[in-house]
Parts: structure tokens; sequence; C-alpha cells
């Protein structure tokens, strides 16, 4: 009987114990999961800062910036800078394609209008 009573007393502390750890467990999990979502984010933050600064020093040597002193073709430039955005993420200009297509449309209503003559 006093076997049975311990046997009863250490199975009853180890569920306390799993059932107060649980919360525990699943806050330092959910803790550890946002720091890592965290570090990904401020990753992929760089990494888009990178490409920017990259494709604004590409565009700052094309003749649409410099003129006659150019060291970079416009076409030069912009097979760069699709070369950067391809490197970065393989399928990001087919997925902006449509916005694309939306931003050349507003941008000839607006030459159409002499916005930008």
């Amino acid at each position: 009987m006093q076997v049975e009573e311990r046997a009863l007393c250490e199975l009853l502390r180890l569920l306390w114990g799993n059932l107060w750890l649980r919360p525990v467990r699943q806050r330092q999990q959910q803790a550890r999961d946002d720091a890592a979502l965290l570090e990904q984010t401020e990753e992929l933050a760089q990494t888009r800062q990178r490409l920017l600064r990259r494709i604004a020093a590409i565009l700052s040597q094309t003749w649409v910036e410099l003129g006659e002193g150019a060291t970079l073709t416009d076409d030069e430039g912009l097979a760069l800078m699709r070369d950067l955005l391809l490197d970065d993420e393989a399928d990001c200009i087919e997925r902006q394609r449509e916005q694309g297509w939306a931003l050349v449309q507003a941008y000839q209503r607006k030459s159409a209008a002499g916005k930008y003559a």
C-alpha cells in the first residue's frame, strides 16, 4: 500500500509539474519563434536596403541621370538592375508584372495630361 501511495504521489507530482510547466514552455517557445522571426525580418530589411543602394548606384551612372557624361547607357543600367532583382528573388519581376502595367498606364495618362512634359 505504501508503495502505491508513493507511486501515486510521484505520478501526481509529475502531472502537476507538466501542467504547470506547459504554459511556461509554450511562452518560451513563442519567445524563441518571435526572436527568429525578428531576425529574419531584420535580414530581409538589410537585403532590401542593400538592393536599393545598388540600384541607386547603377542609376546614378546612366544617361538619364548624367546625360552625355554617363558611364552606362540606360539599357545597360536597366539590364544591371534587372540582374540584381533576379539575383535577389528569381520570380520578383513576374510577380510585379500586373502592377508594372498599371504604373505604365498611370504614367502615360499623366504624360498625356502634360504633367510630365
